[in-house]
């Protein structure tokens, strides 16, 4: 394995522009959008804090279980290959 590679900034910054520029125009889009929606026409969801906690908390057992899953996974091919 080969791992005496060092990449500079400017050979990774070459790799990354393309994404860099789509996700910054993305974000300068999605930042004039919420600027003119919610401060020019003064349009305001409100939501409350149960169902955002409710999906928080379902998110995190689902998370936690598939984690569990992949970590027992590791393990038994671990003992498989006797490592």
């Amino acid at each position: 394995m080969y791992t005496r590679r060092l990449y500079g900034f400017w050979m990774t910054f070459n790799w990354s522009k393309k994404p860099f520029i789509f996700g910054a125009i993305y974000s300068f889009i999605l930042t004039v959008l919420f600027e003119f929606v919610f401060h020019q026409l003064h349009f305001d969801f409100s939501f409350g804090w149960q169902p955002i906690s409710v999906l928080g908390i379902t998110v995190a057992f689902y998370l936690g279980f598939k984690n569990n899953a992949s970590y027992d996974r590791t393990w038994e091919a671990r003992k498989i290959w006797g490592v």
